[in-house]
């Protein structure tokens, strides 16, 4: 567990230069909508947090592990084609009460070249 809880504030996405954030088992309960703009970011780890709120947008990055299991994240995923670098997606969750994905699974998710 770490120390990180709250909501990250949109300013959070000014981090232009982040390329790492490990937010994973904490007390986290909100974050930004996108992650667009953080160019650098490669490694975003939310599990296990009680998050609400949507997905976050996260393509357009160097994004290559999204990992926002265990949360209570909802509804559709964002659109991945531009997702090119992304090597792990991590949806799940241990618990059929924690967050609920709507919609169908985007086609782009099965055409990303590194997605293991």
């Amino acid at each position: 567990s770490n120390e990180i809880g709250g909501v990250l504030p949109n300013s959070f996405t000014r981090l232009s230069n982040l390329t790492t954030f490990n937010g994973g088992a904490g007390t986290l309960e909100g974050i930004p909508t996108t992650l667009e703009a953080m160019e650098s970011l490669e490694f975003f780890d939310v599990h296990h947090n009680p998050l609400v709120g949507p997905i976050p947008r996260f393509c357009g990055t160097s994004m290559k592990t999204v990992d926002l299991s265990e949360t209570l994240l909802s509804g559709p995923l964002p659109p991945l084609g531009a997702c090119d670098q992304l090597e792990l997606l991590s949806i799940s969750s241990s618990n059929r009460a924690l967050g609920q994905l709507e919609g169908t699974i985007p086609p782009a998710l099965l055409s990303l070249p590194n997605l293991r």
